[in-house]
């Protein structure tokens, strides 16, 4: 299995300080076979750089996607992006991997915006 890079673009507008949910479907090292992850535990870290100091890992959900249990998805609250301490806009970095393994399942640039001050 093979990890995904999958940059998550500035475009999708990720606004500091609101829930979003993050879906990745894993495949095999075939690059199309569905992964069956029933039983793994699954994790998303977001850091500043790649490699570096973790803002906030959330535990993911195993879910269908494709196909049965396919599917990894991240859910960041609301409230994690202050408990994180992330208030500016940025370019941070992701991986999602499996909690016994190394090698992430998938990786990437990661694009937040602070919200428009409203008046």
């Amino acid at each position: 299995m093979g990890a995904l890079e999958q940059n998550i673009a500035e475009s999708n507008h990720v606004i500091i300080g609101q829930k979003i949910t993050l879906q990745w479907n894993v495949d095999q090292s075939d690059g199309s076979t569905a992964q069956n992850m029933n039983g793994w535990t699954v994790q998303f870290v977001l850091m500043d750089r790649r490699g570096g100091t973790a803002y906030m890992t959330k535990t993911c959900t195993v879910q269908n996607g494709d196909a049965t249990d396919d599917q990894a998805e991240a859910v960041i609250a609301a409230a994690d992006w202050a408990t994180a301490g992330i208030s500016e806009s940025d370019t941070l970095f992701y991986t999602v991997s499996r909690t016994d393994e190394v090698v992430p399942l998938a990786f990437g640039s990661f694009t937040v915006h602070k919200a428009l001050a409203t008046a």
